[in-house]
């Protein structure tokens, strides 16, 4: 059995992956590109701000990107606070988070719509794969857990629901 590889790129608005195996022709190996963690964030953000609604960060310190939706969302007249954790994705200085006029909460206040910051799953695991054939829709669902343990062969990418790889 050959050493598979699972490559990921995770970049400010998209995520690459490829599943390399040494016995395929690299081109057949398979491949996709989805939205980066900062962009599926960032789009429940923008509803957010649509729907009128101040938000709660919470969650950790994640990779960029996201910072711009929640820019538009302080621009449109509407309150943002964060938990600490969380505010950490603004800037490593917390004053300048608070400065710009976030405010830091270990709670959600009351009236505001929670939104979580991360970069994986709770687990660890794969980021999470937005709802299919959905526009509007902002839930996702957990992506297939993959180890460098796991054989190709038992990788499956399909949607349990539509049947559709994507």
């Amino acid at each position: 059995m050959s050493n598979t590889t699972l490559c990921l790129d995770i970049g400010s608005g998209t995520q690459d992956v490829l599943l390399y195996s040494p016995d395929m022709e690299i081109e057949n190996c398979p491949k996709f590109v989805l939205p980066s963690p900062a962009i599926q964030i960032g789009r429940r953000i923008e509803a957010a701000r649509l729907r009128g609604e101040n938000i709660w960060l919470h969650g950790r310190n994640m990779g960029g990107g996201v910072t711009r939706f929640i820019r538009a969302h302080q621009k449109a007249g509407l309150t943002v606070t964060s938990s600490r954790s969380a505010a950490y994705t603004m800037a490593d200085d917390l004053n300048r988070v608070t400065e710009s006029g976030i405010e830091l909460t270990d709670n959600c206040p009351d009236g505001f719509t929670p939104i979580r910051l991360t970069d994986s799953t709770k687990n660890g695991g794969a980021t999470s794969l937005p709802q299919q054939n959905s526009p509007g829709r902002t839930e996702s669902r957990p992506a297939h857990r993959i180890t460098d343990s796991t054989p190709a062969s038992q990788i499956a990418w399909a949607d349990s629901n539509s049947g559709s790889p994507f």
